[in-house]
């Protein structure tokens, strides 16, 4: 019987230098976002676990031996994102700064008071010693705008980090579950695995070191080169 699993998706947001590109109508509604904020809702997170649990044990078992960690990553990845988009759904699509977490009203607000400010400056019919004072007062105001817009990304980004922090140690620890599974469980024989250079180790804490650094490397962002595990000897209890 398949039990229930609390695997959860980590969603990452990403923010980098990029050329402008034009795209299709069609091409942009294919770069939808998982709704992954709905698996904070227990309903929803029930459902996600189950279905999980299930993907997972029939992924297990269609799994044969010697699979390489990349392999198992890509699976469990897919298996992760592909069942959290069925159970949740996606996002709808917004536009401009109302999608941003740290568009609060009071910048907003902030926001437009500097707009006001300069078109007071772009005004012809006034004396030169107004202009100067509404220049003074739209530079106080971008000042302004500029430290609340940093101010409120700084706590977005940490309270975002402290999230994703959480979700990342339950989803590693959930990870490593599965592949301690998949080292060979209920079997007596000595576990093998090839290092990055190609030197195979049995040891079990040069083992445990091998998988470390393959995974801490995938979830940085590097490629993690290929190990692959081997269960050598007779399953406990068999012929």
């Amino acid at each position: 019987m398949v039990q229930c699993s609390d695997h959860f998706a980590v969603f990452i947001r990403m923010k980098v230098r990029v050329k402008w590109e034009y795209c299709r109508r069609d091409e942009v509604e294919n770069k939808r976002q998982v709704a992954s904020g709905r698996l904070n809702d227990s309903e929803y997170r029930e459902v996600y676990g189950r279905r999980v649990g299930e993907v997972l044990e029939d992924a297990r078992l269609s799994m044969g031996e010697g699979v390489g960690v990349n392999d198992m990553y890509e699976m469990f990845k897919t298996i992760v994102l592909k069942t959290a988009a069925e159970v949740v759904g996606y996002k709808s699509q917004k536009r401009g700064k109302k999608g941003s977490a740290w568009w609060l009203e009071e910048v907003k607000d902030t926001v437009k008071e500097k707009r006001k400010a300069y078109r007071r400056t772009l005004q012809r019919n006034v004396s030169e010693e107004v202009r100067e004072r509404w220049k003074r007062e739209y530079n106080v105001c971008k000042r302004q705008v500029k430290r609340m817009v940093s101010e409120s990304k700084r706590r977005v980004d940490e309270e975002f980090g402290r999230k994703l922090s959480e979700k990342f140690k339950e989803n590693k620890k959930l990870f490593w579950k599965e592949v301690k599974r998949e080292r060979g469980e209920g079997k007596s024989g000595s576990l093998r695995m090839k290092r990055e250079d190609g030197v195979t180790v049995s040891r079990s804490e040069e083992v445990k070191e091998v998988w470390k650094r393959h995974f801490d490397s995938l979830m940085n962002g590097g490629t993690g080169g290929e190990a692959v595990v081997t269960c050598m000897g007779m399953e406990a209890g068999g012929r």
